[in-house]
């Protein structure tokens, strides 16, 4: 079926055929890598304090059980200092969660 369109944007009417569904899905999947890609440069250059604890989380935990014991604890003295208030169910070990916690946060502190 051909429409009838002024000469001036035939041309125009040409490019827009040449938008089909899957250029138009690889371009919008090209901005959303880009965006992607701006987000995770910035988390690199930004690291949350979360990322620190984690990070700190696994330098201690020698033995790589997800837990940190007594022993594990002596090599950071500041921890070492509240590990009884953090060890929350008295197993003797701290697990992520008991060793991201904040003071304010454990029961009985």
């Amino acid at each position: 079926m051909r429409m009838n369109v002024p000469f001036v944007f035939q041309r125009e009417m040409r490019m827009m055929k040449r938008f089909t569904p899957p250029s138009v899905l690889c371009i919008v999947l090209l901005c959303v890598s880009a965006s992607a890609d701006d987000y995770s440069s910035q988390a690199k250059l930004d690291p949350s304090p979360m990322d620190a604890a984690n990070k700190q989380f696994k330098a201690l935990d020698h033995n790589h059980d997800r837990h940190i014991s007594l022993d594990e604890a002596h090599k950071d003295p500041e921890l070492l200092k509240r590990f009884a208030s953090a060890d929350t169910n008295g197993d003797g070990q701290l697990d992520q969660a008991e060793f991201m916690s904040k003071p304010s946060e454990r029961p009985g502190d």
